[in-house]
C-alpha cells in the first residue's frame, strides 16, 4: 500500500490490486480480482478510489480462484490489458508460495519485491524467493518494515 501511496503523490496512475488467493484467504464483499480472470467485468468497471486516496484499489474478489481453472494464457493477458491503463501496478500477493492462482503472473512484473514486518511470524523467505524464481520472476528485493516505526 505505501509503495502505490507514494508511486500515486509523485504523478503516477496508479494500481492496487489485493491478489491474495491463497488456500484460506478470505474472499472481500466487493467484486475485484477474480471477477476480472473469470471475465465478468472489465477493470474500469472494479477499479476504486478510497476517500482521500491517490491510487485506484482492484479487490480480491469473491469466490474460489480455483472453480473455473484458468485456460492457457487467460490470467496473464487479462493482467496485460489492465497494466496499459496504469503506469505502476502493485499486487499484493501475500505469501508467494501459497499463492498458485498468480504464481504463473511472476513472468510478467517489472519488479517483485518480498515484504516482512518486524515482530510478524514469516514464512520462509528462501522458499519464496525459489517460488518467484520457479515461475519465472526475478526477485529484486526484500523489504524489512518496522511497523512500529511508521
Amino acid at each position: 500500500e505505501r509503495l502505490a501511496a507514494l508511486a500515486a503523490r509523485d504523478g503516477r496512475e496508479t494500481l492496487l490490486i489485493d491478489g491474495d488467493l491463497a488456500d484460506g484467504a478470505p474472499s472481500s464483499d466487493r467484486p475485484g480480482l477474480l471477477e476480472l480472470f473469470r471475465g465478468e467485468q472489465s477493470v474500469a468497471d472494479l477499479a476504486y478510489r478510497e476517500e482521500g486516496e491517490r491510487f485506484a484499489r482492484l479487490a480480491k474478489g469473491a469466490g474460489d480462484p480455483f472453480a473455473a481453472p484458468p485456460r492457457e494464457g487467460t490470467d496473464a493477458f487479462r493482467l496485460r490489458r489492465v497494466r496499459r491503463c496504469y503506469d505502476l501496478v502493485v499486487i499484493d500477493a501475500g505469501a508467494f508460495t501459497d499463492n498458485h492462482r498468480l504464481t504463473p503472473l511472476a513472468v510478467q512484473a517489472d519488479f517483485i519485491a518480498l515484504v516482512a514486518v518486524v515482530g510478524e511470524p514469516q514464512v520462509d523467505l528462501a522458499a519464496q524467493a525459489d517460488s518467484v524464481e520457479a515461475a519465472g520472476g526475478r526477485l529484486d528485493g526484500v523489504a524489512l518494515i518496522d511497523a512500529g516505526a511508521v
